[in-house]
């Protein structure tokens, strides 16, 4: 996240002058949000530009979105659905995405609603999701904020392999109940079989 780089100097940024250490510290208490609560779990897709380039139906930076924003929905109805089995009751969910631009913002949209009403032999169905997608600017949104910051844990672990804070968060991500992994369950690669990157697990 922007904010907590020390050479962020911006006359906006509310840490500016703040040291490297209370940086730090005010991220591991942000994180502590997410990991001390024992029902909160991370699901996150991450994604590889040039080789989904190479699928034929992935043109645009949307089709690129859109690519790694199904499999992440897909883990989050699945997550809602093992909470369905362990609490025995209905446990509903929604997506809540930051705003990205109107036009953007309405494509993907359109896109989410495609998704939600098909019931192809490849696409998964949504009966935990209510609604439609919202979106909430960043500066306006604590949890996007929080998500923010958890995308750049796992980018910075898997662009420069930095796990700093990625280990930190990685008892929070979805994992096998039975292994304990977390790949496929909730950290997405895609795409998967042409996958060239290191496999956060």
């Amino acid at each position: 996240m922007a904010l907590f780089c020390p050479s962020n100097k911006d006359d906006d940024n509310p840490m500016k002058g703040w040291s490297f250490e209370d940086r730090n510290a005010m991220r591991a208490d942000a994180f502590s949000i997410i990991t001390d609560t024992k029902s909160c779990r991370i699901v996150a897709g991450i994604s590889e530009s040039e080789s989904c380039y190479r699928i034929s139906h992935c043109n645009t930076q949307n089709d690129l979105y859109f690519l790694t924003y199904k499999p992440v929905t897909e883990r989050f109805q699945y997550f809602l659905q093992d909470i369905n089995r362990e609490a025995g009751t209905d446990s509903m969910g929604i997506i809540v995405a930051d705003h990205r631009g109107r036009g953007d913002d309405d494509s993907m949209r359109h896109q989410h609603e495609r998704l939600i009403k098909s019931s192809g032999q490849y696409t998964s169905t949504y009966p935990n999701l209510v609604e439609g997608l919202f979106f909430s600017p960043s500066h306006l949104s604590v949890g996007v904020q929080l998500v923010d910051m958890v995308a750049g844990a796992i980018w910075r672990a898997q662009a420069f392999d930095d796990r700093t804070w990625f280990d930190v968060i990685r008892p929070s991500i979805r994992s096998c109940p039975r292994t304990g992994k977390i790949d496929g369950f909730g950290l997405v690669r895609v795409p998967k079989g042409a996958w060239n990157g290191l496999i956060l697990d």
